[in-house]
Protein backbone atom coordinates (compact mmCIF):
# COMPACT_ATOMS: atom_id res chain seq x y z
CA UNK A 1 0.00 0.00 0.00
CA UNK A 2 1.42 3.19 -1.07
CA UNK A 3 1.97 6.27 1.76
CA UNK A 4 -0.44 8.60 1.94
CA UNK A 5 0.62 12.24 0.64
CA UNK A 6 1.44 14.47 3.13
CA UNK A 7 -0.28 18.08 2.77
CA UNK A 8 2.24 20.80 2.66
CA UNK A 9 1.25 23.40 5.51
CA UNK A 10 1.97 24.40 8.80
CA UNK A 11 2.13 21.64 10.95
CA UNK A 12 -0.15 23.20 14.38
CA UNK A 13 0.77 20.96 17.27
CA UNK A 14 4.07 22.09 18.44
CA UNK A 15 4.97 18.81 19.17
CA UNK A 16 4.55 16.74 15.75
CA UNK A 17 6.16 20.25 14.58
CA UNK A 18 9.47 19.34 16.28
CA UNK A 19 9.32 15.93 15.84
CA UNK A 20 8.65 16.07 11.99
CA UNK A 21 11.15 19.08 11.90
CA UNK A 22 13.80 16.55 14.06
CA UNK A 23 13.34 13.47 11.67
CA UNK A 24 13.82 15.53 8.39
CA UNK A 25 16.26 17.14 8.94
CA UNK A 26 18.16 13.83 9.35
CA UNK A 27 16.75 12.86 6.26
CA UNK A 28 17.85 15.77 4.48
CA UNK A 29 21.22 16.06 5.83
CA UNK A 30 21.50 12.02 4.69
CA UNK A 31 19.90 12.39 1.02
CA UNK A 32 22.47 15.36 1.04
CA UNK A 33 25.72 12.89 1.66
CA UNK A 34 24.54 10.24 -0.42
CA UNK A 35 23.83 12.30 -3.91
CA UNK A 36 27.16 13.95 -2.93
CA UNK A 37 28.92 10.30 -2.26
CA UNK A 38 26.83 8.78 -5.42
CA UNK A 39 27.59 11.10 -7.93
CA UNK A 40 30.65 13.19 -6.64
CA UNK A 41 28.95 16.57 -6.55
CA UNK A 42 30.22 19.41 -4.48
CA UNK A 43 27.00 19.71 -2.22
CA UNK A 44 26.53 21.18 0.96
CA UNK A 45 23.05 21.68 3.18
CA UNK A 46 22.74 24.59 6.04
CA UNK A 47 19.41 24.03 8.48
CA UNK A 48 18.32 26.53 10.66
CA UNK A 49 16.02 25.37 13.25
CA UNK A 50 13.61 27.16 14.89
CA UNK A 51 15.02 27.63 18.48
CA UNK A 52 18.62 26.88 17.39
CA UNK A 53 21.06 29.59 18.06
CA UNK A 54 23.93 27.67 15.52
CA UNK A 55 22.61 25.82 11.86
CA UNK A 56 22.68 22.45 11.67
CA UNK A 57 25.26 22.14 8.62
CA UNK A 58 26.73 19.39 6.15
CA UNK A 59 30.18 18.09 5.50
CA UNK A 60 31.46 20.87 7.77
CA UNK A 61 32.20 24.69 8.11
CA UNK A 62 34.81 24.60 5.81
CA UNK A 63 33.13 22.00 3.69
CA UNK A 64 30.06 24.29 3.11
CA UNK A 65 32.35 27.35 2.82
CA UNK A 66 34.15 25.74 -0.17
CA UNK A 67 30.57 25.06 -2.02
CA UNK A 68 29.20 28.32 -1.56
CA UNK A 69 32.78 30.28 -3.07
CA UNK A 70 32.39 27.80 -5.77
CA UNK A 71 28.55 28.92 -5.89
CA UNK A 72 29.58 32.87 -5.70
CA UNK A 73 32.31 32.41 -8.68
CA UNK A 74 29.65 31.70 -11.16
CA UNK A 75 28.39 34.22 -13.06
CA UNK A 76 24.66 35.79 -12.30
CA UNK A 77 22.78 34.32 -15.31
CA UNK A 78 23.95 30.93 -13.85
CA UNK A 79 23.95 30.97 -10.58
CA UNK A 80 20.38 31.78 -10.83
CA UNK A 81 19.34 29.61 -13.79
CA UNK A 82 18.39 26.56 -11.57
CA UNK A 83 17.33 27.83 -8.60
CA UNK A 84 13.53 27.89 -7.54
CA UNK A 85 11.73 28.72 -4.23
CA UNK A 86 8.12 27.96 -3.28
CA UNK A 87 6.65 29.92 -5.87
CA UNK A 88 8.89 29.32 -9.29
CA UNK A 89 8.85 25.46 -8.08
CA UNK A 90 4.81 25.86 -8.10
CA UNK A 91 4.93 27.68 -11.46
CA UNK A 92 6.75 25.08 -13.49
CA UNK A 93 4.58 22.42 -11.30
CA UNK A 94 1.65 23.96 -13.05
CA UNK A 95 2.97 24.43 -16.35
CA UNK A 96 3.84 20.82 -16.58
CA UNK A 97 0.47 19.80 -15.45
CA UNK A 98 -1.31 22.14 -17.92
CA UNK A 99 0.58 20.72 -20.26
CA UNK A 100 -0.08 17.30 -19.05
CA UNK A 101 -4.17 18.09 -19.27
CA UNK A 102 -3.65 19.13 -22.35
CA UNK A 103 -2.63 16.14 -23.99
CA UNK A 104 -5.37 14.01 -22.23
CA UNK A 105 -7.55 16.36 -23.37
CA UNK A 106 -6.74 15.58 -26.78
CA UNK A 107 -6.10 11.72 -26.52
CA UNK A 108 -10.05 11.69 -25.10
CA UNK A 109 -11.22 13.56 -27.82
CA UNK A 110 -9.64 11.51 -30.22
CA UNK A 111 -11.15 8.58 -28.69
CA UNK A 112 -14.25 10.01 -28.03
CA UNK A 113 -14.90 10.89 -32.37
CA UNK A 114 -13.72 7.01 -32.73
CA UNK A 115 -16.52 5.75 -30.26
CA UNK A 116 -18.70 8.15 -32.37
CA UNK A 117 -17.75 6.95 -35.59
CA UNK A 118 -17.94 3.09 -34.76
CA UNK A 119 -21.36 3.87 -33.73
CA UNK A 120 -22.57 5.76 -36.70
CA UNK A 121 -21.39 3.20 -38.87
CA UNK A 122 -23.75 0.49 -36.78
CA UNK A 123 -26.59 2.71 -36.25
CA UNK A 124 -26.54 4.71 -39.20
CA UNK A 125 -27.13 7.60 -36.91
CA UNK A 126 -24.92 10.95 -35.91
CA UNK A 127 -25.86 12.44 -32.44
CA UNK A 128 -27.22 15.95 -32.05
CA UNK A 129 -24.88 16.94 -29.50
CA UNK A 130 -21.48 17.01 -31.40
CA UNK A 131 -20.00 20.39 -32.51
CA UNK A 132 -18.94 21.94 -35.41
CA UNK A 133 -15.83 21.36 -33.97
CA UNK A 134 -16.45 18.01 -33.02
CA UNK A 135 -17.63 17.59 -36.84
CA UNK A 136 -14.77 18.71 -38.33
CA UNK A 137 -12.82 16.33 -35.97
CA UNK A 138 -14.83 12.98 -36.95
CA UNK A 139 -14.12 13.88 -40.51
CA UNK A 140 -10.49 14.02 -39.83
CA UNK A 141 -10.65 10.73 -38.32
CA UNK A 142 -12.97 8.89 -40.61
CA UNK A 143 -10.84 10.36 -43.50
CA UNK A 144 -7.68 8.62 -41.31
CA UNK A 145 -9.34 5.29 -41.07
CA UNK A 146 -9.98 5.59 -45.12
CA UNK A 147 -6.17 6.09 -45.81
CA UNK A 148 -5.34 3.12 -42.99
CA UNK A 149 -8.44 0.64 -45.01
CA UNK A 150 -6.36 1.40 -48.35
CA UNK A 151 -3.06 0.84 -47.01
CA UNK A 152 -4.42 -2.47 -45.66
CA UNK A 153 -5.79 -3.35 -49.06
CA UNK A 154 -2.03 -2.44 -50.79
CA UNK A 155 -0.28 -4.43 -48.21
CA UNK A 156 -2.50 -7.38 -49.05
CA UNK A 157 -1.83 -6.71 -52.55
CA UNK A 158 1.69 -6.74 -51.97
CA UNK A 159 1.49 -9.80 -49.89
CA UNK A 160 -0.02 -11.58 -52.69
CA UNK A 161 2.06 -10.06 -55.56
CA UNK A 162 5.52 -11.51 -52.91
CA UNK A 163 4.28 -14.88 -53.38
CA UNK A 164 4.92 -14.26 -57.22
CA UNK A 165 7.97 -12.36 -57.55
CA UNK A 166 9.83 -13.05 -54.28
CA UNK A 167 10.73 -12.10 -50.71
CA UNK A 168 13.27 -9.27 -52.68
CA UNK A 169 9.99 -7.93 -54.29
CA UNK A 170 7.84 -7.76 -50.87
CA UNK A 171 10.94 -6.13 -48.87
CA UNK A 172 11.14 -3.43 -51.50
CA UNK A 173 7.50 -3.15 -51.62
CA UNK A 174 7.18 -2.48 -47.62
CA UNK A 175 9.85 0.19 -48.07
CA UNK A 176 7.71 1.84 -50.63
CA UNK A 177 4.49 1.79 -48.88
CA UNK A 178 6.29 2.80 -45.38
CA UNK A 179 7.49 6.33 -47.25
CA UNK A 180 4.13 6.90 -48.69
CA UNK A 181 2.53 6.24 -45.11
CA UNK A 182 5.47 8.71 -43.93
CA UNK A 183 3.94 11.51 -46.37
CA UNK A 184 0.70 11.40 -45.42
CA UNK A 185 1.60 11.67 -41.72
CA UNK A 186 3.51 14.66 -42.59
CA UNK A 187 0.67 16.16 -44.62
CA UNK A 188 -1.97 15.13 -41.95
CA UNK A 189 0.29 17.14 -39.95
CA UNK A 190 0.74 20.21 -41.65
CA UNK A 191 -2.66 20.53 -42.73
CA UNK A 192 -4.50 23.46 -41.09
CA UNK A 193 -7.70 21.54 -40.02
CA UNK A 194 -8.28 20.29 -36.32
CA UNK A 195 -5.21 19.72 -35.59
CA UNK A 196 -5.25 16.01 -34.91
CA UNK A 197 -1.79 14.20 -35.32
CA UNK A 198 -2.11 11.18 -38.19
CA UNK A 199 -0.25 8.68 -35.43
CA UNK A 200 -2.14 9.97 -32.69
CA UNK A 201 -4.87 8.29 -34.22
CA UNK A 202 -5.73 4.87 -32.56
CA UNK A 203 -4.85 2.05 -35.21
CA UNK A 204 -8.68 0.90 -37.22
CA UNK A 205 -8.37 -2.68 -35.81
CA UNK A 206 -7.26 -1.56 -32.55
CA UNK A 207 -9.92 0.96 -32.10
CA UNK A 208 -12.96 -1.47 -33.40
CA UNK A 209 -11.81 -4.25 -30.84
CA UNK A 210 -11.34 -1.74 -27.96
CA UNK A 211 -14.84 -0.05 -28.30
CA UNK A 212 -16.78 -3.56 -29.50
CA UNK A 213 -17.98 -1.93 -32.65
CA UNK A 214 -17.64 -3.70 -36.24
CA UNK A 215 -17.39 -1.72 -39.10
CA UNK A 216 -20.53 -1.77 -41.38
CA UNK A 217 -19.81 -4.40 -43.95
CA UNK A 218 -22.16 -2.76 -46.42
CA UNK A 219 -20.25 0.79 -46.40
CA UNK A 220 -18.27 1.16 -49.22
Amino acid sequence: MGRKKVELELIADDTKRKATFKKRKHGLMKKVQEISILCGIDACAIIYGPNDLEPNIWPSVEGVQEVLIKFMEHPESEKWKNMHNQETFLREKIVKTQKHLKKLKKENNIKEMALHMFQCCNTGKVFDNVTIVDTKDLLCLIDQYMKDIERNIKLIQLMENADQHGDRYLVQSNEDLAMQNQQWDLKLINDAGTGVVANEFPSLGDASAQNGFVLNPYIP
